[in-house]
């Protein structure tokens, strides 16, 4: 796995709704993860697949303390488009009425944060600016600071600061967001940890009242070394100096031997230094540039140490941009200026690290004037992607395109972004990688363990649709995107972003319903003033993966929800029949074909059917075409399960039964002889009940695989000798309810 960004752990050495464009590639013949449009036979699953309203609501509230404040083979491409944004609403079942909301910025607060000029880069020698192991600041559970940044080497009419800050000493699993001083604190994070881990990340933070950010920690304590990388400031007249020109990733050096590429074979040993050249290499010109935008990372570690990269030529500073433990795979992400030569230089510590470095963009020095130079936007920190309650988890050696450009706040000719980019819940060991066009990634900007929470700064390259494409090499890994800024060409401003509308709800005008009742769903939401605003309505089955799109986009906020076909669920650990939850949805949009990302969504019960077409009392009724067996109690449906009935030659006989005893657990003996091609070895079962007498028995069969049961199993290679097998857990709750005598109707 080759390694990129991550913020894995390291040590500090002693010294220091919209419209979303979802592409994966998927085994052809599997269902799709979503689309706005639904096919037949294919998921759809815009935000909340596999949750209840509950699950969702537990979910955002706990979501500080859950994940450490993240607060905030042959394929087939398919393309499919719709929207979220970085706020959720569910609600539980109500008494009357039920209501779900989402609370984010007012359109008014989100307009203000958005940038209005363009601001070009400033590289700086890194300096030390805060180390609270000398400075007794040490940063306790829910405590914050601020940190003066403006001043000597940056102007007070810097817009946004660039920092390296790296937290050591932490003692508990928690987060560290940074933001203007003054501000709100954000629903985002910049870093995340684990007890005893050192994690550095490069933060480029918007500079607040009295020039001034804003570091907080949620839980425990820690220590925070800050490191000043350089700013953002207006550009002057007549230049581009400063200008970013995004590339497309390229790898420039890998120390690892056998590499094939730059530097392969030069582990860095004990305070050793590697010189390596930036310019005229990965896309960045041979002049024109005083700085670069690199991903650095480190593997193949054999102590703890950190790493500094500078400019080549001068002297070390006081400063570091990775740190880490033995065996660690560290990255983060570095700008840094080059010597006159084009080099940087990066220094190790302690033990041996192979270094891996790409490029991902350049600064320019006003020389030339390149066709996409750029200048930076900040913007309030908004989450655009969070892959736990939208979009659906990226699967191995997949694609999740995501849609940027003209969204939540952006410019429509934004050709860079830049954002934080974390993974989480990752199944295994792999990598993100972030690219403008899907093709073979041969770089990475987040590496991951299983089950890490890994963060990093990216400046992602947008495509001419205002796309970025994250790919995941193995396993499953849930993504989060939070942005903090866009970059546009220099004179060629795009159409204003349009601001999405917030504070959606959605209400119900009952909370409880037998199939076929009339459901009226009411919506609103807080939209700028003079927008044209779209609704769509959804819904989705009980104990469905998929989603049901029941009004495409209209100007109506409410919709009554047509329940004829609704039918109630079943618990899938044991097919109980319960009361099932339909979950609605509605999708907002304050800019008319584009769903730039504001939902809520509630729960209507639905009752269970009744039916009398057996009788009342108890009765089992074995369906031989369906495989199924379904459990009535007065004519109310509380099991419904698949079965394996009789094969060819010793099919299960049809006709009304009853139980005549029950037995747990008993051994079944073949009364065939071996030889016969109906004998089998003695077989134990749990839970037996016979209905006929000769050995025709309903019981469990824990020979017989789970997905054996269902359609087309009488003919399968588990189906009995015409008995009816159940699953187990089925099984156990029908062996507990079924008294002697209880009525069996076995129909074909």
């Amino acid at each position: 796995m080759a390694p990129g960004a991550t913020n894995a752990q390291g040590h500090e050495d002693a010294g220091e709704a919209r419209e979303r464009c979802f592409r994966t590639a998927i085994a052809a013949g599997d269902s799709s993860p979503g689309r706005r449009d639904p096919v037949p036979g294919k998921d759809v699953r815009p935000s909340i697949e596999g949750k209840t309203a509950a699950d969702v609501a537990g979910d955002l509230a706990n979501l500080r303390s859950e994940i450490g404040g993240m607060r905030g083979g042959a394929s087939v491409t398919k393309k499919f488009c719709w929207l979220m944004i970085p706020a959720f609403a569910a609600v539980m079942v109500g008494s009357s009425a039920l209501t779900a909301t989402v609370n984010a910025q007012s359109p008014t607060e989100l307009a203000q944060t958005m940038a209005t000029a363009g601001s070009a880069y400033t590289a700086l020698a890194p300096t030390r600016l805060l180390d609270t192991r000398t400075s007794g600041q040490t940063l306790t559970p829910n405590g914050s600071l601020n940190l003066t940044v403006t001043g000597g080497s940056v102007p007070t009419t810097a817009t946004a600061v660039a920092l390296n800050v790296t937290v050591t000493d932490t003692t508990a699993p928690s987060f560290l967001t940074v933001y203007p001083a003054g501000g709100t604190l954000p629903l985002v994070s910049n870093l995340n940890w684990s007890p005893g881990e050192t994690v550095p990340n490069l933060v480029i933070v918007p500079v607040g009242s009295g020039g001034q950010v804003t570091f907080y920690n949620d839980q425990g304590s820690t220590d925070l070394v800050v490191d000043l990388e350089g700013y953002f400031a207006p550009e002057p007249s007549g230049t581009t100096a400063g200008s970013y020109v995004p590339l497309t990733p390229s790898r420039i050096t890998d120390t690892r031997p056998g590499s094939s590429e730059p530097n392969a074979g030069n582990t860095l040993r004990p305070g050793s230094t590697l010189t390596i050249q930036v310019t005229d290499a990965g896309g960045v010109p041979s002049s024109g540039v005083t700085s670069a935008l690199l991903n650095v990372t480190v593997t193949d570690t054999t102590t703890p140490s950190f790493l500094t990269v500078y400019p080549q030529g001068t002297t070390i500073p006081t400063a570091s941009n990775l740190n880490w433990t033995a065996g660690d795979t560290v990255a983060n992400r570095v700008v840094v200026p080059v010597s006159a030569s084009g080099q940087i230089s990066v220094y190790n510590d302690f033990g041996n690290a192979d270094v891996v470095v790409d490029v991902n963009g350049y600064f320019t020095d006003g020389s030339s004037s390149p066709s996409n130079a750029s200048l930076y936007y900040p913007m309030g920190p908004i989450r655009v992607l969070d892959t736990r309650i939208d979009a659906g988890t990226p699967g191995a050696d997949s694609y999740l395109s995501e849609q940027f450009a003209g969204i939540d706040g952006m410019s429509s000719t934004a050709n860079a972004i830049l954002a934080n980019l974390t993974s989480t819940n990752a199944f295994e060991p792999s990598y993100f990688s972030v690219v403008p066009e899907q093709a073979t990634p041969t770089t990475s900007d987040v590496n991951f363990g299983a089950s890490e929470t890994v963060p990093n700064l990216v400046i992602a390259s947008l495509n001419s649709q205002g796309d970025a494409n994250i790919y995941n090499l193995q396993g499953t890994a849930d993504a989060i995107v939070d942005v903090f800024g866009y970059f546009e060409p220099e004179g060629t401003p795009g159409q204003a972003a349009v601001v999405p509308c917030t504070a959606v709800s959605l209400t119900a005008n009952v909370s409880t319903i037998t199939q076929g009742t009339a459901v009226t769903a009411t919506a609103s939401a807080t939209c700028p003033g003079g927008a044209a605003v779209s609704y769509e309505y959804w819904f989705q089955a009980p104990n469905a993966s998929a989603w049901t799109l029941a009004q495409g986009s209209t100007t109506a906020g409410t919709f009554t929800y047509d329940t004829s076909n609704w039918i109630a669920g079943w618990i899938a650990s044991d097919y109980q029949w319960t009361a099932g939850d339909y979950q609605l949805l509605v999708w907002v949009s304050s800019q008319s074909g584009v769903y730039q990302g504001v939902q809520a969504s509630l729960p209507i019960s639905v009752s269970v059917p009744i039916t009398t077409s057996y009788g009342m009392g108890k009765v089992i009724v074995v369906n031989l075409v369906a495989q199924s067996l379904t459990a009535y109690d007065n004519g109310q449906v509380v099991l419904a399960a698949p079965v394996t009935t009789g094969m060819p030659g010793l099919r299960t006989p049809t006709g009304t039964f009853s139980i005549h005893w029950k037995a747990t657990p008993y051994l079944f003996i073949s009364p065939w002889p071996k030889g016969s091609p109906y004998y089998y070895s003695p077989e134990w079962a749990t839970w037996v009940m016979n209905f006929l007498a000769g050995g025709f028995d309903i019981h469990d069969a824990p020979w017989e695989p789970v997905s054996a049961f269902g359609p087309g199993s009488e003919n399968g290679p588990d189906a009995s000798h015409g008995c009816v097998h159940v699953p187990y857990s089925a099984m156990q709750f029908l062996f507990a309810w079924s008294p002697d005598g209880t009525t069996v109707v076995i129909a074909s």
